[in-house]
């Protein structure tokens, strides 16, 4: 199908003349005798993109025509004729929006050379506005700023006023990863399916479609429920390199005119876009987080061949003075004697640690209900943090299920439950939350552990996972976080510290992927 003109004079030889030669040309035309009815063929008629008009006609002038198509679509090109040019109409009609203004007599050839030449300035147009989003697009890495950027540059490319973005999840169900108008507690709401709704149907067929007057119009989705308010939309698949990777939503909620082709090409070119830097901004966070581990990673395997050298070197010693401290012990019960003995002990289980660490074992993983890690951390601090005037409070939810190394996560726990107690030496709140949480259209197991101690600054902040670094120069040993982080990333979660700074306290966030049957 050719560009669709409409072509509006009062003079029957004009009209049928201007007709009949841009049909050779393969141009789609429509005529009308007045602007009143030229007028109304352009509301009626899809994807108009030329109007030529006479300018002196009665009941509507020219530029009256003018307007009132710029009020139904500014982006129609209008091309003015007359047969009494003057400067002063030229001006006012160029001023209204005008792409050109054309004398009578004319030749087929000059209007033929006109209409090209808006086709070039629109393609020239088309070009630049791209090239503005490309480098809008692939300005950020960033993925939360990447999404809202592609909301934003959609809903000004197409000239709409809302727009949403669904991501398909490890599950393969669509979820909102970002929208204009709904409230961000929806989002996690909505989840899915291929074939569910229009989204779920689009990613299934993988094709894009127009909707105009929201489902009514359109038979493959007569028999489903949409959104009311929306008049025009335009929703597709968004394709990765290899897969699928969601549905972009672009909608004219108080816009009147329905979206064209026109609309939908442009929108598949800045999706395309849009999918590939969606890829580029994951794929560099993927390799930031290898990177990340791999450093943190190799630290560690030099601490495991430290951790062995020490075992070895302070294993004997130690067991001869745990053989004379007996001796003492049987020989006089002194209370010093007793501290020494606790001492020493105590070196023996950091010893013992650090020769499983050199040795480390693969996890066996199994389902568990993440409160049963908790029992014995809980059981072996439950003193501690009564004597140090301490309030602890705990909220974990009911059927909250992951797969996990039960002795590891209780390491985990204990780790962070005793950094918390110390960092409250004079007492104070520690709160301990676990619930499920949605995030990029999955599930988590979300714990926190929230103390009003001392806090951690900026700096130190930055390094609390490198092994051998600690706050605590007394008792510390740098160890506990780094290996909990360890075993955290070995569950395939994640661990994040926040603290506004020294003396304002510590947030611990411990994320693991919850089980399929976890409820929400």
């Amino acid at each position: 199908m050719g560009t669709k003109i409409v072509i509006i004079d009062d003079e029957p030889g004009i009209r049928d003349l201007l007709s009949r030669e841009l049909k050779k040309e393969g141009y789609e035309v429509r005529t009308a005798e007045n602007g009143t009815i030229g007028i109304e063929t352009v509301k009626q008629e899809k994807e108009v993109e030329i109007v030529i008009t006479d300018i002196k006609m009665p009941a509507m002038d020219g530029i009256e025509v003018l307007k009132k198509v710029k009020e139904i679509n500014p982006e129609i090109e209008v091309i003015i004729t007359t047969a009494y040019g003057t400067i002063e109409n030229a001006i006012e009609c160029l001023r209204a929006g005008a792409s050109d203004f054309i004398n009578k007599p004319f030749s087929i050839d000059e209007f033929s050379c006109k209409i090209k030449k808006i086709f070039e300035k629109n393609k020239l147009k088309e070009i630049i506005a791209l090239y503005e989003i490309s480098k809008n697009i692939f300005s950020t890495i960033e993925l939360d700023k990447l999404l809202k950027m592609i909301i934003d540059l959609s809903m000004k490319v197409i000239k709409a006023d809302d727009a949403s973005l669904m991501l398909m999840n490890e599950e393969g169900k669509l979820h909102i990863a970002i929208s204009h108008r709904l409230n961000e507690d929806i989002w996690n709401e909505i989840e899915l399916r291929p074939g569910e709704r229009v989204a779920g149907w689009v990613a299934e067929h993988k094709q894009a479609v127009i909707l105009t007057n929201g489902l009514k119009n359109d038979e493959r989705f007569k028999n489903m429920e949409g959104i009311k308010n929306i008049k025009s939309a335009l929703v597709l698949p968004v394709f990765g390199k290899k897969d699928l990777l969601g549905v972009l939503n672009i909608n004219r909620i108080s816009i009147d005119n329905n979206f064209t082709e026109n609309d939908l090409q442009k929108a598949t070119i800045f999706v395309s876009l849009a999918a590939l830097s969606i890829e580029n901004s994951k794929l560099y966070n993927k390799l930031q987080s290898s990177r990340e581990q791999l450093v943190h990673q190799s630290k560690l395997a030099a601490m495991g061949q430290l951790a062995a050298s020490m075992v070895h070197e302070l294993n004997n010693p130690l067991m001869i003075i745990m053989a004379d401290i007996e001796s003492l012990i049987e020989e006089k019960s002194r209370r010093e004697y007793r501290e020494i003995d606790t001492a020493v002990m105590q070196m023996k289980r950091i010893i013992s640690s650090l020769s499983q660490f050199s040795r480390k074992k693969e996890l066996v993983f199994e389902k568990i209900k993440i409160e049963e890690p908790f029992i014995t951390p809980f059981s072996f601090i439950d003193k501690i943090y009564q004597n140090k005037n301490i309030r602890l409070k705990k909220s974990i939810s009911d059927n909250l299920f992951i797969y996990g190394s039960r002795g590891h996560l209780e390491q985990v726990f204990v780790n962070i439950l005793i950094n918390a107690i110390k960092a409250m030496p004079d007492g104070g709140d520690l709160s301990i939350t676990a619930k499920v949480i949605i995030m990029n259209g999955m599930k988590f197991i979300s714990i926190e552990f929230k103390d009003t101690g001392a806090g951690i600054s900026k700096t130190d902040l930055s390094r609390v996972f490198e092994p051998f670094f600690t706050t605590d120069k007394k008792n510390g040993t740098g160890l506990g976080l780094s290996i909990s982080y360890d075993i955290i990333k070995m569950h395939k979660g994640d661990i994040i510290i926040e603290s506004e700074g020294a003396g304002k306290g510590t947030l611990v966030k411990v994320l693991f992927p919850a089980c399929p049957n976890t409820e929400k």
